[in-house]
């Protein structure tokens, strides 16, 4: 029995898109890249649970700088 649905290979299209990319010059690849930021960004400013995504990424903030502190206290920096 065959299936009538048929799924996209994720493979195949990786590759397609690798090949559009490989197509573009350096400035459009750029302006992809600055685009691609620019939605994310945005994401997040719109997003419903922004106050949540900005504690926790102050909390993870603080945590980093905590341990540069001790690792830079330890080792004489």
């Amino acid at each position: 029995m065959q299936i009538p649905l048929r799924f996209p290979n994720h493979a195949d299209k990786t590759l397609q898109l690798a090949r559009q990319q490989r197509q573009l010059t350096p400035s459009q690849r750029f302006l992809n890249i600055v685009d691609l930021i620019a939605s994310g960004t945005r994401m997040l400013a719109e997003s419903p649970k922004r106050k949540d995504s900005d504690r926790l990424h102050r909390a993870n903030e603080a945590e980093w700088r905590r341990v540069y502190r001790e690792l830079f206290a330890r080792h004489g920096f």
